[in-house]
């Protein structure tokens, strides 16, 4: 069908993090707010995919779905241009392993040494984790992270307060709550905004080392523009401060 060719992200998600389920995602959200910001009549974008058949199944409707697809045909290009410096700009991260990244990994050193060494320079990790594990590993914390908002009914307010009230003058379409301005809400508008931020998880066994301590907390500090991450083990103080306020949720896809 047309209109869902019309309406499909320009990310293909799941091809790039190899996990299922992304149109239901905050990544999903962000592609309609950036479909209502460039159309004409933003209050005919679907809100989900099952609304691409729901909308128009009658052929009364007929007329406005021909007026839909014209809109979009000429408004998706610059949606998808927009898309791509939001959320779009996450596609196509590396993920550097430790070895590569050397700072804060020595491949021949025990364990002991690693906690030892810890206490007075960089934190370290004991095991070169591969590039790909690291990589499905914050994609697993970015689906946790963001997408449990998306059982809320005022998850589209998370991408932008006015996403839905500012088209649809309906006061029963206000938010149950401001998730705009959570520790969450603030994080997702570094991730479209930012060149740098960190992220932390704790992955529950420890990755390695900080301060002369074992630690299963684990920083991801991504460079965005440049499409580059390195990780590093940090103290759970560490963890809360990057967090800002933030869950820091409990990951142990490194351990499998």
């Amino acid at each position: 069908m047309e209109l869902e060719e019309l309406m499909r992200c320009p990310t293909d998600w799941e091809a790039e993090t190899h996990i299922e389920n992304w149109q239901w995602s905050i990544v999903h959200l962000d592609w309609l707010h950036c479909l209502s910001e460039r159309m004409a009549e933003a209050a005919d974008v679907p809100v989900t995919p099952d609304d691409y058949n729901e909308l128009f199944e009658d052929a009364k409707d007929a007329y406005e779905l021909d007026q839909l697809l014209i809109n979009l045909r000429l408004r998706r290009p610059e949606a998808v241009d927009l898309y791509r410096k939001r959320a779009g700009r996450l596609a196509g991260l590396n993920f550097m392993t430790p070895a590569d990244h050397g700072k804060h990994f020595r491949a021949t050193i025990s364990k002991e040494a690693v906690a030892a060494r810890s206490k007075y320079g960089p934190s370290l990790f004991w095991v070169n984790y591969r590039s790909d594990l690291l990589k499905s590993t914050f994609w697993g914390w970015f689906q946790m992270f963001f997408d449990s908002v998306l059982w809320e009914q005022s998850s589209p307010f998370l991408i932008d307060p006015m996403i839905v009230y500012g088209r649809v003058n309906d006061e029963d379409n206000k938010p149950a709550k401001d998730l705009y301005h959570t520790p969450m809400g603030k994080l997702w508008q570094r991730f479209i905004h930012d060149t740098n931020l960190r992220i932390c998880m704790n992955t529950l066994l420890p990755v390695g080392a900080c301060e002369g301590q074992l630690t299963s907390f684990l920083c991801y500090d991504l460079h965005i523009e440049a499409k580059t991450v390195h990780c590093y083990p940090v103290s759970e103080e560490e963890a809360e401060r990057v967090m800002q306020g933030g869950e820091i949720i409990g990951n142990d896809a490194l351990n499998c």
